[in-house]
């Protein structure tokens, strides 16, 4: 199978996987949707970024790529939004349940 092929379809099932995840950000201060810096997140670092600014870059070249799969209702979120959600810590039964069993085709990737 060719790797963009594999790659899509490991993204679709990350959304499909973790798009009810709880948001545990203050609601006020949700601009962006958690899946949407999620998959931004997952897809730049598979494709080699490793710092928060390279990860809000990722998104912004790629923007008409990433709206193939999430809304991005406000665009692309900065680094520092993206760097903020790490000290967002989930419940143990959120974690439980979206860590069990992987995601994505045909593979188990926990």
């Amino acid at each position: 199978m060719d790797f963009w092929v594999k790659f899509v379809l490991l993204m679709q099932g990350f959304i499909e996987h973790f798009f009810d995840i709880p948001d545990c950000r203050i609601e006020r201060t949700k601009k962006h949707k958690l899946i949407d810096i999620l998959f931004i997140t997952l897809s730049a670092v598979l494709c080699g970024c490793d710092e928060w600014e390279e990860i809000q870059a990722y998104g912004e070249k790629k923007e008409s790529w990433l709206r193939k799969y999430v809304e991005l209702p406000n665009g692309i979120p900065s680094h520092d939004t993206i760097n903020r959600l790490k000290l967002v810590k989930p419940s143990g039964e959120c974690v439980k349940k979206h860590t069990r069993g992987g995601f994505g085709a045909g593979g188990n990737y926990s």
